[in-house]
């Protein structure tokens, strides 16, 4: 249970990670609303509309039932669809950063390391503390809501760009970096503790899978750019891990299905649901995921879309 829930805490850090990039390459343009919405917004609703409906419509024929098209706009507009959107439900967030980019890209224009570290304590207290607090005095969640603090589409578009804005040199000293990696030990410890805890109680629950997820988040920013920065890598390796980030995207919005499919094949061949095979199992999604992206990407009607 240790293991298992130590490696779901450490993957909770993606989406603040990809959050992070996404404020250092976004907060820092100068683009109008009106392009912004053309280049970007209306772009990503009509992906989240096109694959949630491919995927439910997948989901249909798999299970044999009736493909009832009014239901699932209704469940993509109101959100209480993600039941058949997959994961689909991270690019909701995405919508709403991008459709707030006029309005936080004035506020990043101003941050300095004084108000960076102001946003990372109370992060701190927020994300981490508060729920500890009230884990063991028994209270529900605060009233208070400090939603650019608390929300990952939000604070970590900040922190990422704060990051790529700052002297980095001199963020990356021997002694941050160790100060980083206490942090890091911090989270994965308490998180994993509480978690399991929780397990082991007879309710586990994924609330605390979370807790101080923004010092993961920074230490693996910060350690692989600063890690980037000193490799060279060979223009063969360098082209190859380009066209797998370049298919990213593609791989996360047909994942999903490609997942089923290989879940259903595994079933009817028995094999025996085990940990390892898990890893396995995911490991063949994405391979399988990334030759079918990397092929429609060849395609010039539907590369836009990935």
């Amino acid at each position: 249970q240790v293991a298992i829930a130590m490696f779901a805490v450490a993957c909770k850090a993606s989406i603040p990670l990809f959050f992070m990039c996404t404020g250092a390459l976004l907060l820092s343009r100068d683009e109008p609303a009106s392009q912004l919405w053309k280049k970007r917004v209306l772009k990503y609703i009509l992906i989240t509309v096109v694959f949630t409906t491919l995927y439910y419509i997948y989901l249909s024929v798999r299970g044999g039932t009736p493909i009832d098209i009014p239901f699932i706009l209704k469940t993509m507009y109101n959100t209480w669809g993600y039941s058949h959107s997959g994961s689909y439900w991270f690019l909701y967030s995405y919508i709403g950063f991008l459709i707030l980019l006029p309005l936080l890209r004035p506020i990043a224009r101003v941050l300095d390391k004084k108000l960076m570290f102001y946003m990372v304590l109370v992060n701190t207290v927020a994300c981490g503390v508060l729920p500890i607090l009230e884990y063991y005095l028994g209270m529900q969640d605060l009233g208070v809501k400090m939603v650019l603090i608390t929300t990952d589409a939000f604070f970590y578009p900040f922190l990422g760009y704060y990051i790529e804005k700052c002297d980095f040199k001199e963020l990356c000293t021997k002694k941050n970096m160790l100060i980083f990696f206490g942090m890091l030990i911090v989270a994965l410890v308490t998180s994993t503790y509480f978690t399991v805890s929780c397990t082991r109680a007879g309710y586990p629950t994924e609330e605390y899978i979370g807790l101080f997820q923004m010092y993961i988040a920074l230490f693996v920013y910060v350690a692989a750019k600063n890690l980037g920065e000193k490799i060279e890598f060979s223009k063969g390796i360098a082209k190859v891990i380009t066209e797998i980030g370049m298919c990213t995207f593609g791989i996360y919005l047909i994942h999903g299905m490609v997942y089923v499919a290989v879940d259903d094949y595994l079933a009817a061949s028995a094999v025996a649901f085990t940990y390892p095979m898990a890893f396995i199992r995911a490991g063949i999604v994405f391979v399988i995921s990334l030759v079918i992206v990397w092929i429609c990407r060849k395609i010039p009607i539907i590369k836009n879309l990935f």
